[in-house]
């Protein structure tokens, strides 16, 4: 479903979006290259920002509502899942996303960049689901313990 929506704003907006900042550059009179690069950072700050904020966001709500389950329920599975911190390992997929998602919009003018990047993200997904499955074992393993 996210993927839907950041691949409906790349066809819309990846030109307007890809030279956000380059427009207005070369408009000041800023040379082409150097305003490519600063096109370049100032998405690059754009994209940080967003997924801090939703990391911080995400992380937070899967948190408490994980917490406030626990504390309801009579199991201890979902204590422990909380201790096993598979919920704050979760809240960071969304954030994930949004990063691999926004690398080919902000490395638009640097094609060997963009395709290293995107490997280098592809090679954390895979370390992230991982992470995920250990505290999930994790889980498991402190549950059947009980």
């Amino acid at each position: 479903m996210i993927n839907i929506v950041f691949l409906l704003f790349q066809i819309k907006f990846m030109d307007k979006t890809t030279h956000f900042a380059y427009n207005f550059f070369i408009s000041k009179g800023i040379e082409e290259t150097t305003a490519t690069y600063l096109n370049m950072m100032v998405l690059l700050v754009m994209m940080l920002l967003i997924t801090y904020i939703v990391d911080i966001v995400s992380r937070k709500i899967l948190i408490s509502t994980f917490s406030k389950l626990a504390d309801k329920s009579k199991t201890q599975f979902d204590d422990m899942l909380v201790k096993n911190k598979t919920p704050r390992n979760l809240a960071h997929i969304l954030p994930f996303i949004i990063i691999l998602n926004f690398i080919p919009i902000v490395f638009n003018d640097f094609e060997n960049t963009h395709e290293i990047l995107e490997r280098l993200f592809k090679i954390i997904g895979v370390l992230m689901v991982v992470r995920i499955i250990r505290s999930l074992l994790n889980t498991f393993k402190d549950y059947f313990k009980t």
